[in-house]
């Protein structure tokens, strides 16, 4: 990859990028570390160096014309770490966690991503890493530790050519000459990567109307299809004012984990999957009806220097699987769900939303939030829970929208975002509740979460939960 202007910005960059630009609140994503040891500070500052150089290490710039997509260049400062002194009773690890996260991130001008540590009462570390969400998905969070944690070869993106001391002038130029030479041969550098992706999304954006015209010149003559009837609006509690997004983390033992789900038709995928639909449930949605859970996918590909690159299958998960405690069913859904993944259409094409102001995008009316989004992270590579020769023993996500309020978040219509994380032989499922609607604060939540876990735990398998 030759010049900085080709890592273009995804659609879901732009989108959460606009968010930091105040059309929604920012969403950042979270993964934390729990060391039984103290860590070395020094180690920690070499990972830093190493993520700064890395994927992470990124900034945001706008194309220079119009209809062209913005583009993400390489900037390896280190954000300065935020170590904690004072050494941290295990009730407070949650909202220690809440206020690292809490940091001021600008994938724009910088940073785009803080760390942060914090000593145990029990002799061991935390470590916090915060991501803005425009500038890596999970996947990408997780490539750029592993090759900062294993000291492997950065992926990094390039600097822009003014950066980068390139000189375009002829020898025995002027100095004037040359700067002259230089601005004039390195607009052209970038303008003539913009004109190609202009066209490239002007095409995108024809093909969209042309299958659109085709579409209605072969309806003509049918009946149009139904369309379903909107739900009743959900009525906000009287105390909605002091209202806040809470989560909670539940760690289990993975291999009874794999059992149950095996014993119970499925693995720990489509576990993971019927329990966010049981949990809406408990919520007082979708009560004798299909629940809506989207997944996440990743697209990444090795190499691959682009920030987001998840897309989103969307699975019905039945009212039957959740009596029966049966996840046959809800295995092949999901699979369906995956193979549908390909055919999906846009109402509109993401290149015309992307080229639109924000003037116009704050006009579009928001999607709704999905009723659960679960996010299966996966086993972690034993060098992402590696830190200067201390593996962690439990490793956890969590994604904050910072600033979240009441309006927003019924706006949207409240939702649950989990997160599934296998480190060694634990799990560890985070659960974070943007529901105004049911989940006033952590307490209800947690109720919530250990009261569906353990309709599974009590099917005969002990799963060793423990709610925090």
């Amino acid at each position: 990859m030759s010049t900085t202007y080709d890592v273009r910005q995804t659609f879901a960059d732009d989108m959460f990028l606009r968010r930091h630009r105040g059309l929604g609140s920012p969403v950042v994503n979270q993964f934390v570390w729990r060391f039984a040891t103290p860590l070395p500070l020094d180690a920690v500052e070499r990972f830093a160096s190493a993520l700064a150089h890395g994927s992470l290490g990124r900034r945001a710039a706008p194309a220079r014309l119009p209809g062209a997509r913005g583009r993400w260049y390489g900037d390896a400062t280190v954000p300065a770490i935020a170590h904690r002194d004072e050494p941290l009773a295990e009730d407070d690890v949650r909202a220690w966690a809440d206020r690292v996260a809490s940091v001021d991130l600008d994938p724009a001008s910088g940073p785009a991503w803080r760390l942060a540590t914090a000593p145990t009462d029990a002799g061991g570390t935390l470590m916090s890493l915060v991501v803005a969400h425009a500038a890596a998905d999970g996947a990408a969070m997780v490539d750029a530790i592993v090759r900062a944690a294993s000291q492997a070869a950065p992926l990094s993106l390039p600097v822009p050519l003014q950066d980068a001391g390139v000189s375009w002038a002829a020898p025995g130029g002027s100095g004037t000459d040359r700067g002259v030479a230089r601005r004039v041969i390195g607009g052209l550098r970038g303008v003539v990567p913009d004109l190609r992706d202009a066209a490239g999304q002007g095409r995108e954006v024809a093909g969209w109307v042309a299958d659109r015209v085709r579409a209605a010149v072969r309806s003509v003559g049918e009946e149009p299809p139904a369309t379903a009837q909107p739900r009743a609006p959900r009525a906000l509690p009287a105390d909605v004012e002091t209202w806040q997004p809470s989560w909670a983390v539940v760690e289990l033992d993975a291999p009874a984990a794999e059992q149950m789900a095996a014993d119970h038709g499925g693995t720990v995928n489509t576990w993971f999957v019927a329990l966010a639909a049981g949990l809406v449930r408990r919520t007082g949605r979708f009560d004798g009806e299909s629940v809506p859970v989207a997944l996440p996918v990743s697209t990444r590909e090795p190499e691959d220097l682009r920030g987001n690159t998840t897309r989103i299958a969307r699975v019905q998960v039945e009212p039957t699987s959740a009596r029966g405690r049966r996840l046959d069913g809800v295995r092949v859904a999901c699979r369906e769900a995956f193979a549908a993944l390909g055919e999906a259409r846009e109402p509109l094409p993401l290149a015309l939303v992307q080229m639109m102001p924000d003037s116009v995008v704050r006009r579009l009316p928001a999607p709704p939030a999905a009723a659960a989004l679960a996010s299966n992270v996966g086993a972690l590579p034993d060098a992402f829970a590696m830190i200067g020769g201390v593996r962690a023993e439990a490793v956890f996500a969590v994604a904050h929208q910072q600033g979240l309020d009441v309006a927003e978040a019924a706006a949207s219509g409240g939702g649950l975002v989990l997160f599934l994380v296998r480190t060694g032989d634990r799990l560890a499922l985070t659960v974070v509740a943007c529901d105004p609607f049911a989940i006033r604060d952590r307490a209800v939540l947690a109720d919530l979460v250990s009261a569906e876990a353990s309709t599974w735990e009590s099917a005969g398998h002990d799963l060793g939960l423990r709610v925090w």
